[in-house]
């Protein structure tokens, strides 16, 4: 009895350990899968938060590589070589990039990174930022989380960082926010474009009301009472519009009335102007031909001209011959004018000579006559 006694606790004993065993390694495996290791490539360099001439300074920076692939991972290891005289105490930015497997921002990062001033973390899965996640950064002063899937932000998610005084939130998917989250802060710079609730930015203290007006009016709730009542007033608007628009489309249609009747009548007036147009091109050809006659015409005249003036010449010459011909003419008339007018003297002599011998006594049986001549 003893002896099973004994056996049955030694049996119990090892099941206990191995169950314990597994317990550790269990935990331990726990413990691994759920913790992250940062490796960082230390730089020292100028950085200019959000473009301002104000903001540029010199940081010691972490580009961070990191390892494991399991949500609401808590930081256990940092490795890297730093610079020269550089601690991890003398971080002052921290930047995380293109993890699409990364939701949230991890934690822990106080543990080996105390004094950050700047976060970037960019184009991962991150939907919304939670106060406890910004406590680990008591100094921060610029939050970069630009190009994330960000939609909200936690409520008073800044209490424990009163020091920001500059965000990107810019391509993201914010589209509800609290009333006043950002009224705790300072800010030189909030940018929010391409957003779902808001697409604006303010990169001086001057102008960062107006966004901060736009932030509550549109990404909150009381965003969504001003709206309901705008809407109210759009829609009264609208029903206004309509009337008039339904006014307007009776004016329209009138009008179009008007216009097909122009249309008819300008129908008619272009048939015409294109009758107008062919018989207007019918007389250009015509008037064209008749062009090419009164150049013909024009040679054939100047053609004659030139001969007229030729017969004109001759004319002239044949005006004077003639001339001279009628004087020579002239001459002769009077000539036979003088032997006329001698010739008659002649005959009245010649009859005087024939009356005296018609009447002159001649012895009988003699016979004179005088025979003229």
């Amino acid at each position: 009895m003893e002896n099973l006694t004994l056996s049955f606790l030694r049996i119990t004993r090892k099941k206990t350990l191995v169950v314990t065993l597994v317990l550790v390694i269990t935990i331990n495996f726990l413990q691994i899968t759920e913790s992250m290791e940062i490796d960082c490539d230390f730089v020292s360099t100028t950085f200019n938060a959000g473009g301002l001439i104000d903001a540029v300074g010199i940081y010691y920076i972490c580009f961070a590589t990191l390892s494991g692939e399991i949500e609401n991972m808590n930081v256990t290891e940092v490795t890297g070589e730093h610079m020269e005289e550089q601690t991890n105490e003398d971080l002052a930015m921290l930047i995380i990039e293109r993890y699409a497997w990364l939701t949230e921002i991890p934690l822990d990062i106080d543990k080996f990174f105390p004094n950050i001033e700047v976060f970037q973390m960019r184009h991962t899965q991150m939907k919304t930022i939670r106060a406890f996640e910004l406590q680990q950064f008591p100094n921060l002063e610029y939050l970069i989380v630009d190009s994330n899937q960000l939609e909200t932000l936690e409520k008073d998610v800044f209490q424990f960082t009163p020091a920001v005084k500059g965000i990107n939130l810019n391509f993201n998917q914010i589209k509800r926010l609290s009333i006043n989250i950002f009224g705790s802060l300072n800010l030189d710079f909030l940018k929010m474009n391409q957003n779902v609730c808001i697409n604006d930015k303010a990169e001086t203290p001057q102008n960062m009301y107006r966004v901060l007006v736009v932030v509550d009016v549109f990404c909150t709730p009381l965003g969504d009472r001003i709206q309901e009542e705008r809407l109210i007033e759009i829609t009264e608007d609208l029903e206004m519009n309509i009337m008039e628009t339904e006014s307007l489309n009776l004016k329209v249609t009138n009008l179009t009335s008007d216009n097909e009747e122009l249309i008819k009548r300008g129908m008619i007036q272009e048939e015409r102007l294109n009758e107008i147009t062919e018989e207007l091109a019918t007389n250009i050809r015509e008037t064209e031909n008749l062009n090419l006659k009164v150049t013909n015409l024009t040679s054939k005249n100047e053609e004659l001209i030139k001969r007229g003036m030729i017969q004109e010449e001759r004319l002239l010459q044949i005006s004077e011959e003639l001339d001279t011909k009628i004087r020579q003419i002239e001459n002769l008339d009077l000539k036979i004018s003088d032997l006329i007018s001698e010739n008659e003297e002649w005959i009245d002599k010649v009859e005087r000579l024939e009356y005296i011998v018609n009447h002159i006594s001649y012895p009988i049986g003699t016979n004179y006559s005088v025979t003229k001549q």
